[in-house]
C-alpha cells in the first residue's frame, strides 16, 4: 500500500464500524484493556480492522488500524510514552509500502491537542479524522 492508496481509503465516505465496542483485560492482571479486530465495513476491497487499547495505569491510549495482507497504517498514541519528535501525543501515518514492515516508524505528527482526552474521545477524534461512523457505544468491562 502506498501513501495514494492509504489517502484513498481515509477519505471513504461510507466507512462504518458496526455494534459496540467492549475493551476487556486480554488475561488476568493486565494493566491494560483492549478490544478484539474491529472490522471497518466499507466499499474497498481491502479487508481493514482497529484495535483499540487502554492502560488504566497509565492511562495511555491507543488506536490501531491495519489491514490484512499489509499490516499497521495507522495509528493514534495519546498519553504514552516519549516518541520522539512528536512526544506523548502523536499519530503514525502510512508514507510509503515499506511502513507497515517497519511499524510506522515515520510520518509521526504530533497531537498535543489530544492530550487528557478520555477513550472515549479518542476514538471519537479518530473516527471523525478518518471518515468512520460508529453505529454503538465504547465501553471498558471492568
Amino acid at each position: 500500500m502506498d501513501r495514494l492508496e492509504f489517502e484513498r481509503l481515509r477519505d471513504l465516505p461510507d466507512k462504518y464500524v458496526e455494534g459496540d465496542i467492549v475493551l476487556k483485560r486480554p488475561v488476568r492482571g493486565a494493566d491494560y484493556f483492549e478490544s478484539e479486530k474491529i472490522r471497518i465495513i466499507s466499499s474497498a476491497t481491502m479487508d481493514a480492522y482497529v484495535v483499540v487499547r487502554w492502560n488504566e495505569e497509565t492511562d495511555s491510549k491507543t488506536v490501531n488500524t491495519f489491514i490484512v495482507g499489509v499490516g499497521p497504517i495507522c495509528r493514534l498514541d495519546v498519553d504514552g510514552k516519549v516518541h520522539a519528535p512528536a512526544g506523548r501525543h502523536h499519530k503514525h501515518s502510512l508514507i510509503h509500502p515499506r511502513c507497515p514492515d517497519e511499524n510506522l516508524k515515520r510520518g509521526i505528527t504530533r497531537r498535543d491537542e489530544l492530550a487528557g482526552l478520555t477513550i472515549q474521545q479518542v476514538f471519537t477524534e479518530f473516527c471523525r479524522n478518518a471518515n468512520i461512523r460508529h453505529d454503538g457505544t465504547l465501553r471498558v468491562q471492568l
